[in-house]
């Protein structure tokens, strides 16, 4: 696997909270296009959306352009383009994989210093969790991102099975 350095331009030890889905390295399999695959020990870095990992007492990002897929511990994560920003790769978790794959964007936002007021305290810079964001990937289409219930069933409008199964399950 090629790597890029980290261009990193904030201190990651001086804020309050953490960027990283895990905090230390995990044994991951990386899956190439060709279907070759190896280990690496790697971290996700939820903020910049890479890949870390160490080589020679550096850090070094994956190069996103040669992985499929990676087996980060027992959660797999792919590689997509977003409909409305092709621009570049990102990675989401797939928790369900088939016909209609669920994709997962976790991502961290930073926040910072905020002065103090009067009567108030200051608030230090800290990374804080931005949410998830929710794709369905249909079999060769682009992933499309749903907020809610009645997004999906639009997303989902010509299949009747999966809108039983929602109306069914009484799923929110």
């Amino acid at each position: 696997v090629a790597a890029r350095r980290t261009l990193n331009k904030l201190s990651y030890d001086m804020i309050s909270g953490s960027p990283y889905y895990s905090k230390n390295f995990t044994n991951s399999i990386i899956v190439l296009p060709n279907g070759d695959s190896g280990v690496l020990a790697i971290r996700y870095d939820m903020f910049q959306d890479e890949m870390e990992f160490k080589k020679d007492d550096k850090t070094l990002w994956v190069n996103k352009k040669e992985v499929k897929a990676i087996l980060y511990g027992s959660e797999k994560m792919i590689l997509s383009r977003l409909p409305n920003d092709s621009s570049k790769l990102r990675y989401f978790f797939m928790p369900a994989e088939g016909k209609y794959s669920l994709l997962i964007k976790k991502s961290v936002e930073y926040r910072p210093y905020v002065p103090p007021k009067p009567y108030g305290e200051a608030v230090p810079e800290r990374f804080a969790n931005a949410g998830d964001e929710f794709y369905l990937k249909v079999e060769g289409m682009p992933p499309r991102e749903f907020k809610n219930k009645k997004a999906l069933t639009a997303l989902l409008s010509d299949n009747k099975a999966a809108l039983d199964f929602i109306k069914n399950e009484k799923i929110k």
